[in-house]
């Protein structure tokens, strides 16, 4: 097999703010792995402050990899792929791109979508369109413009250091009928969190990602036992390892984890990583970075799992070099082609 990659340079539709900042442009690897006629492609989405990624240590990761599948059967993928994911410490964007890529090529060449490869069902599940942070009453009226869009769920990005997470929420909830959910990306303390719980669970807030530091994991399941809005971890969650950390540290129902293959490492490790949190009864959600429909679409293999989805990276885009994930009145649906079920956009 033949692996190649390339850099695409990405541009937001509009400013994407979070606690930790604002982006506009950025940028990602997509991978190509070659079989013949057929491609398979994969997509890393490096972030440094989670994962201490960057998209020079994803290039030299790849060009390691580059020898290993040089010679390599698309029939022995499993064990390919167990072996990486085993044996390489970290870089999991770096192995996301070429567990998407592979799962990609064997699905197009067994002629099935990437799911049937693990048993997984069809399924539409709504997914989250994101309000960035910003002023209440300019989140207010970009809630409403989704909503229009005919976005039935919004994730409210909150955690602002200004105080005002409270006011932004009532505007937002005064403005919108949709679904809410919040995301404060570590910003609040255990204190704050406790303080804004009558807020949160006045605006019917469905769930929220880690609204405290990824540290504190023991304070996150305290927390729960306190509302019974479901509390979900992310930055604190990379693989299965940190699933069972959690589980220990007392993170129970109705709260859960958030897997994004960009920190799992792929496709095949974030279904491993499932597994024991659905055996303790904790939710699994599908996340995401500001993505191609290249690692959206792989996420999007795991629908039949998830009690959410946050899968609109793509839909964040000013242009998707890709498509072919069906979306229809604010929810997605399993690709229905093989592999991976995307396609290059055209032009």
């Amino acid at each position: 097999m033949d692996l190649r990659w390339r850099v695409v340079d990405l541009e937001s539709a509009r400013p994407f703010v979070i606690s930790r900042g604002a982006t506009t442009r950025f940028q990602a690897m997509i991978v190509e792995l070659r079989h013949g006629e057929h491609v398979g492609y994969g997509e890393a989405a490096p972030s440094k402050a989670v994962t201490g990624e960057t998209l020079e240590s994803v290039d030299q990761f790849l060009q390691y990899v580059r020898k290993e599948v040089a010679d390599l059967s698309p029939k022995v993928w499993e064990g390919f792929l167990d072996d990486l994911h085993a044996n390489i410490c970290g870089n999991p964007s770096a192995r996301a791109a070429v567990d998407l890529a592979l799962h990609d090529l064997v699905g197009k060449l067994e002629g099935v979508p990437a799911r049937r490869l693990y048993g997984l069902k069809d399924a539409t599940r709504l997914t989250t369109f994101t309000v960035s942070l910003g002023e209440p009453e300019a989140m207010a009226e970009e809630a409403r413009s989704y909503e229009a869009r005919g976005f039935r769920a919004l994730k409210i990005k909150l955690g602002g250091r200004d105080g005002r997470d409270e006011e932004r929420l009532a505007e937002v909830r005064g403005a919108v009928r949709a679904t809410l959910r919040v995301d404060a990306n570590e910003a609040w303390t255990q204190e704050e969190a406790r303080r804004l719980l009558p807020a949160l669970e006045a605006a019917r807030v469905e769930m929220i990602e880690q609204p405290i530091p990824r540290t504190a994991l023991r304070e996150l399941a305290a927390l729960q036992r306190e509302t019974a809005i479901p509390l979900y971890a992310d930055e604190a969650i990379l693989d299965e390892h940190d699933v069972r950390r959690a589980i220990e540290a007392g993170l129970a129902a109705p709260g859960g984890v958030n897997l994004k293959l960009q920190k799992t490492g792929g496709l095949r490790p974030a279904l491993q990583a499932a597994r024991p949190a659905r055996e303790h009864g904790l939710g699994v959600m599908a996340g995401c970075n500001l993505e191609t429909s290249v690692g959206i679409s792989a996420a999007a293999q795991m629908l039949d799992l998830l009690a959410y989805a946050d899968l609109d990276g793509h839909l964040l885009l000013a242009r998707d070099p890709f498509d072919g994930i069906p979306l229809q009145a604010g929810a997605l649906s399993t690709p229905t082609g093989p592999g991976l079920g995307i396609r290059p956009s055209p032009g």
